[in-house]
């Protein structure tokens, strides 16, 4: 058995021994750290970063932006974004002899757009209208409206909208990025009223076969060009620009200019009536100082008749198919006969004849 009083320099040796053999702690690298280690501002905002020191250094803090144009640093921490988006690095050393560093990084974003795009012309109750704003990686959208209904997704830059039966629709849209930074935006759109159309003139005569340019009145603003049409079948022909061609047939026929294929529109009438035609018609041996002659063109409906007799006299008819008039003493006799139908178009027909001298009778042999 151990005498005690022996064995205890053997413990203290022993214990001696083994705090000799430990390790000595590791010393802490010193170190800054920076709140908020990330950040995302949008272009132009600012936000200020705080140091923590490890070790309760009380050394002041130096600032600086890595990057070139990466925006700017006050001394007391806050950061002013740049004007261009991208990745950026803020670093902090305290000036002390350790010189301990924090980095933080940045991320910057554009600022917010709320520009909302609508077409040039929105008419009253159109539909399937569209309205955007500059679509942004990560941007939330919500949308309103005022005067119109909205057509589902909701959320996103782009949305289908239908104006109502009003004269203001008012859109609303709140663009919030991802630094969540939020614009609200609106627009007050000024509908225009369904397009009005008057044909120009509402009545024209025609010959047959006539060419005729029908022009219009618009109130309003046209999305398509006009639709042109003739009402009914064997009423000539129009084209798409309103050049109307008159059948060959006379008779009262319509003509339609509408805003679009499916509606009613304005009508004019054309009132087609037949060219002049013929030849005077006279006894062929007229006998100087006859009285009482006969000369027609052919009678045609709405037409009138202007005579001139040279060589002679007017003693009826004038203004009518038929005269009647007197021979002169010759040579020669002529008649003239302007004819007009009411759409203005003339013909002037014409006829010389000789004169004959009146007979004296059988010339009588002399008496023996």
């Amino acid at each position: 058995m151990l005498d005690p009083r022996r064995a205890l320099p053997v413990l203290v040796l022993l214990g001696a021994g083994l705090a000799s053999c430990r390790k000595p702690a590791p010393l802490m690298q010193p170190m800054v750290v920076l709140l908020p280690s990330e950040a995302t501002l949008s272009c132009g905002h600012g936000l200020r970063f705080v140091p923590q020191l490890s070790g309760g250094s009380a050394y002041p803090v130096t600032w600086r932006v890595v990057e070139a144009g990466g925006g700017a640093v006050a001394p007391d921490g806050t950061y002013t974004a740049p004007a261009s988006p991208g990745l950026y690095s803020l670093q902090a050393w305290e000036s002390g002899p350790r010189r301990a560093q924090g980095l933080a990084r940045i991320r910057v974003v554009p600022r917010p757009d709320g520009t909302i795009r609508v077409p040039d012309y929105v008419r009253v109750g159109a539909r399937g209208l569209r309205a955007e704003v500059p679509p942004q990686e990560g941007s939330t959208y919500r949308w309103s409206i005022t005067g119109g209904t909205l057509s589902p997704p909701l959320d996103g830059p782009a949305v289908t909208f239908e104006a109502g039966l009003v004269p203001h629709v008012v859109l609303r849209c709140r663009v919030t990025n991802v630094a969540g930074d939020s614009v609200d935006s609106s627009m007050d759109i000024e509908t225009s009223p369904e397009p009005q159309v008057k044909i120009r003139p509402e009545r024209v005569v025609l010959s047959t076969g006539e060419g005729f340019k029908f022009g219009f009145e618009l109130s309003g603003r046209l999305e398509a060009p006009l639709c042109w049409r003739v009402v009914g079948e064997g009423g000539g022909t129009i084209d798409q620009a309103g050049g109307y061609q008159a059948p060959g047939t006379p008779g009262t026929f319509h003509v339609e200019t509408s805003v679009s294929p499916e509606k009613s529109g304005s009508q004019a009438e054309v009132r087609v009536v037949e060219r002049p035609r013929g030849r005077i018609e006279c006894p062929g041996d007229p006998v100087a100082g006859a009285t009482g002659m006969k000369a027609c063109v052919p009678g045609q409906a709405d037409m009138s008749y202007r005579w001139k007799v040279t060589g002679g006299s007017i003693l009826l008819g004038q203004g009518e198919p038929c005269l009647r008039f007197s021979v002169g003493p010759g040579p020669t006799l002529s008649l003239v006969c302007l004819v007009t139908n009411a759409a203005g178009a003339s013909l002037e027909l014409t006829r010389t004849l000789p004169v004959r001298l009146p007979d004296t009778g059988p010339v009588q042999a002399p008496t023996p």
